[in-house]
This record gives structure tokens, C-alpha cells and sequence, in this order.
């Protein structure tokens, strides 16, 4: 059984980074839905979610089209089932209700959309449910992390290096997550500058060269790309890098507004950056929101084909923006 942890909300609405840093946390709820923009974030708290119910109790986990197609059935050791639940479009508040009697659990996982706001809301004033909604994190959010982390670790390290790890890393927490795990390795309880550094360019600075070679040729970018791209994880980096830029690109509707959003330890690649951005008209921000949601969708669902579909998308992401 769970230990016993109260939670005082008014709202059933809980901080993701709340559940990430508790290892003790008690959800003691029976609806969760996973919610939010950053994809890697809600299967890292859906797979925490079901580990914690499978640890502590005998469920049986069952992948559904939607709630309606659950069964009740018991099998003679199976106490209950946890259903996980990616099509929303039958859940109602009565549909809810009729589950009360029941010990299932029910993970529901939906990407934003105006097509969610009204269960959000229910879901959000439901004392037996949990939303929880994930973004990528912010500055304040990876101070949290980081701070634990160094903590557990036992590492110290100076105010200059703290901050360049919490401005360079990614805002993807699964991302940030690995590199700091690699912190786990480092020999000493003072963290150096060259090892800081050394951990962040290991990754994350030959992904971002990758993006901001699409205004060369083919052949250079088909070389990079498999000298750096190795395993289908370098594609989700390599993908997510790129998104946290072209979505820059897609949101702003002129150039200053723009510039003053390029994070300042891109300057360097200012330039090279707004070059990218004047291409690009409202017919092209289209082509490549298009382009983006493709992508992400194929990565997905075909994790075999992800060397490929990375290498696709840097080729098609260049031929948009020359053209």
C-alpha cells in the first residue's frame, strides 16, 4: 500500500516538477490526464506514474482506445487494471462518475488543444482526479532541479558555471534530465569549469550546429548529420533543438520582436539566426508548422525509420527555407 501524503489543493491541478522532485509523492488518485506542449515530458510522468502504482500494488496495464472500450474483467491474481488512454473524445463527466465503484486507474494523455479545455476544467475540479499539465521548463523550474540534483549528488559548484548550466541546457526536461545525470560521473565534490563544459558540448552545441547548417548545401548537411546523429535519442535532441527555434520563427510577426527573443548565449548565431528568420513569410511559417507536426508525428510512431526521418526533416527544413 502507499505511504500516506496529503496534498492541499483546491484544485486537482499539480506542478509536474512537484512530482519529479518527491520521490515519496502519494497520487492516491483514480483519473490522471497528461496534458501540456512538451511531448518527452508527459511520457517521462506517465511511465513515473505507472511505475509507482505497479510498485506498490498489483495492476495490470492496459493500452485502450478510450474509455469506453475498458473491460472490468478480474483475473483470479489480478486485483485491478490501469488503463492507459490517448483518445479522449468519449470521457464525460457521467462516463467518470460510473467508474467510482471500481479500483481501476485511468492515465489519460492528450497533447494541448482547444478540443480538451472543457475536460481540462473537469478534470481540474474533480477531487478523485489529477491534472497535470507539462510545458517546457523554465528558468525557475530548472533552478528546482538543478538544486536537487546537486544536493543528492553532493556536488557544489560556482554561481558562473550553476548559471551557464541552467541557461545552456534544454528546456526539454528528459533532455535536461540525462545531461545532469551525467554530473552523477563527475570525480570530486567541486564541479570544474572544464568539465562543465565539456558536458555541455559533448551534445548539445553539435545538434544546434546541425540546425544552422540548412542554409547549406545538401552533401554538408547529409555528412554532420551522420558524424553527430547516432541513435534514434540524437534524433529527438536533434528534432527538439530545432523546434525550439523554428517555433521562434513561426511566433513572432516581425523582425525586432524576434531578435529580442534569440537567448542571449546564442550570440554568436544572432545573426545567422535572423538571416533564417527573414525568409520566412506567413505562407512559409505554414509549410513549416506543417512541417514540424509531420515530423514529430512520424518520429513517433515509426521509431525504427527515426536515423531517416531526422535526416528527411534537416533536408526539408533546408529546401523550405531557401526557397
Amino acid at each position: 500500500m502507499f505511504l500516506v501524503l496529503i496534498w492541499a489543493f483546491v484544485q486537482m491541478k499539480i506542478d509536474p516538477i512537484s512530482i519529479v522532485l518527491n520521490e515519496n509523492l502519494v497520487f492516491g488518485k483514480k483519473f490522471y490526464l497528461l496534458s501540456g506542449n512538451e511531448t518527452t515530458f508527459i511520457q517521462h510522468l506517465k511511465k513515473l506514474i505507472v511505475s509507482k502504482y505497479c510498485e506498490n500494488d498489483n495492476y495490470k496495464i492496459e493500452r485502450i482506445k478510450n474509455i469506453t472500450s475498458q473491460s472490468s474483467e478480474v483475473g483470479l491474481f489480478e486485483k485491478k487494471s490501469l488503463f492507459l488512454i490517448e483518445d479522449l473524445s468519449k470521457v464525460s463527466e457521467d462516463i467518470l462518475d460510473n467508474q467510482k465503484s471500481n479500483e481501476d486507474i485511468f492515465i489519460f494523455v492528450s497533447e494541448n488543444s482547444p478540443k480538451i479545455n472543457k475536460l481540462k476544467s473537469l478534470f481540474n475540479k474533480r477531487k478523485d482526479s489529477f491534472l497535470i499539465d507539462c510545458y517546457e521548463l523554465s528558468k525557475e523550474s530548472k533552478t528546482k532541479i538543478l538544486n536537487k540534483r546537486l544536493l543528492d549528488m553532493g556536488h557544489k559548484i560556482s554561481d558562473t558555471l550553476y548559471w551557464l548550466l541552467i541557461e545552456k541546457l534544454d528546456n526539454k526536461y528528459v533532455f535536461f534530465d540525462n545531461e545532469l545525470n551525467k554530473l552523477s560521473n563527475l570525480k570530486g565534490d567541486k564541479i570544474q569549469e572544464d568539465q562543465i563544459r565539456r558536458l555541455i558540448s559533448e551534445k548539445t552545441e553539435g545538434f544546434e550546429k546541425l540546425f544552422f547548417e540548412i542554409s547549406g548545401s545538401n552533401k554538408r548537411i547529409i555528412n554532420l548529420y551522420n558524424e553527430k546523429i547516432k541513435e534514434s535519442k540524437d534524433v529527438d535532441r536533434l528534432y527538439y533543438i530545432s523546434k525550439q527555434y523554428c517555433s521562434m520563427i513561426i511566433n513572432h510577426d516581425d523582425e525586432r520582436s524576434f531578435e529580442n527573443s534569440i537567448p542571449k548565449y546564442l550570440f554568436r548565431e544572432k545573426e545567422q539566426l535572423i538571416s533564417i528568420y527573414k525568409r520566412y513569410n506567413y505562407k512559409k511559417k505554414k509549410l513549416l508548422l506543417s512541417l514540424l507536426s509531420k515530423t514529430e508525428l512520424s518520429i513517433r510512431s515509426e521509431r525504427s525509420l527515426a536515423h531517416i526521418l531526422g535526416l528527411r526533416f534537416l533536408l526539408n527544413l533546408r529546401k523550405l527555407t531557401i526557397s
